[in-house]
Parts: C-alpha cells; sequence; structure tokens
C-alpha cells in the first residue's frame, strides 16, 4: 500500500472550492488525466457511485468506480475505490483560516489489486498524479473570471 497527503491553499471560500471536489462531472478542469465522469447510482454525495474514465500510461483509457463516503459541507469528502486497477480511499480535508482563504488536504492510500507487483509502479504514478491535481484546483481558482 501507499498513503500519501499533500495540502494547497485557495484563495476562495471553503464552501465553493468543496462545491467543485463533491461535483464529479467538473473533475475533468482540476484533474487533467480524467476524460469522463458520470454518476452511475445516487444524487452525488454520500453512498453515491461515480465511474471516472481516465487516461493511463500510454495514454491507455482506464475505468473506475468510487463510492462516496462522507459528503459533509464544506468540510470533509471522502471516497473508497470500489473497481479498476487499484483499491484505495481517499479524504479531501478543508479548512478556511482566513475569510476567502481555504487550505485543501487531500489523504489518500491506494493499492494494486491482485498479487500483480508489477502494478506498484502504475499505483505510485497514480499517487502522483492525484496529489498534484490539487495544484491545478489552486490554479484555476486562481485564474480571472471570464
Amino acid at each position: 500500500m501507499l498513503a500519501g497527503s499533500y495540502s494547497v491553499t485557495v484563495a476562495r471560500p471553503a464552501g465553493l472550492v468543496f462545491e467543485h471536489i463533491a461535483d464529479g462531472t467538473r473533475n475533468p478542469t482540476w484533474r487533467g488525466h480524467i476524460t469522463e465522469m458520470v454518476v452511475v447510482s445516487g444524487e452525488g454525495g454520500a453512498g453515491s457511485v461515480w465511474r471516472q474514465v481516465t487516461r493511463g500510461a500510454g495514454g491507455r483509457l482506464l475505468e473506475l468506480e468510487y463510492r462516496v463516503t462522507a459528503c459533509e459541507p464544506p468540510h470533509r469528502f471522502a471516497f473508497v475505490l470500489v473497481s479498476g486497477p487499484m483499491k484505495g480511499s481517499g479524504e479531501y480535508t478543508l479548512t478556511e483560516p482566513a475569510a476567502g482563504e481555504t487550505v485543501v488536504t487531500l489523504e489518500l492510500s491506494l493499492t494494486p489489486r491482485g498479487l500483480m507487483p508489477g502494478l506498484t509502479g502504475l499505483t505510485r504514478r497514480q499517487m502522483a498524479t492525484e496529489l498534484d491535481s490539487l495544484d491545478r484546483l489552486r490554479e484555476l481558482f486562481s485564474a480571472p473570471a471570464p
């Protein structure tokens, strides 16, 4: 199992940032490797299952599903992977140390499914990609409004 944590500060209120994280349809705007997102069951909140298609190594498309295990606006959004090449879970925690400023932390743990040690490299790349996505989220909110 690989585990990692990363935090960024976003110059926007926690509620606005939380909405962007929790709405899976917005994932492609800041998680660049995501090509498609659709809610499979539920309304998007706790208990809902989302399917995502992601561009993996060599441009290969991978499909996985995650279940939302906690959706507590504007401070906590957690999930567990229910299908795909990895097992794992993640949790976004948002704190607002000052008005209009949000610290977003992602804690993530991933394990290749089965007994395939060859997937360890894929797992490391996926971990880095997911944690780095927080930088894109910060940039998205830093961009001037159109």
